[in-house]
């Protein structure tokens, strides 16, 4: 499922938009680093836990990676990537109850 994002005719972008752009840049930006430039190996996932997720940083980065890589190829694509910010997302919203 490909879409391209909307074009924004409004100078502001509302936060929602805003945070799903930096998710995908954040992404794209640590995936650069070594290799495959579509998906983060582990060294690029724990980097990228390190600076733009610090509260989960003392994950077991191996542990974590083998529950998000579904076709064990040792590296995430952003679709498996996606799934592990739902899984913060529901943490924060359970956070909140």
């Amino acid at each position: 499922m490909h879409h391209s994002p909307p074009r924004l005719i409004r100078k502001r972008r509302v936060r929602m938009e805003a945070a799903i752009n930096t998710l995908v840049a954040n992404f794209y930006s640590h995936a650069e680093q070594e290799g495959c430039q579509k998906t983060l190996n582990k060294n690029e996932f724990k980097a990228l836990l390190k600076k733009e997720l610090p509260s989960y940083n003392k994950l077991d980065v191996d542990k974590k990676m083998n529950e998000l890589d579904t076709n064990k190829d040792n590296k995430l694509t952003f679709e498996e990537f996606w799934a592990f910010i739902g899984q913060l997302a529901l943490i924060q919203n359970q956070c909140r109850k």
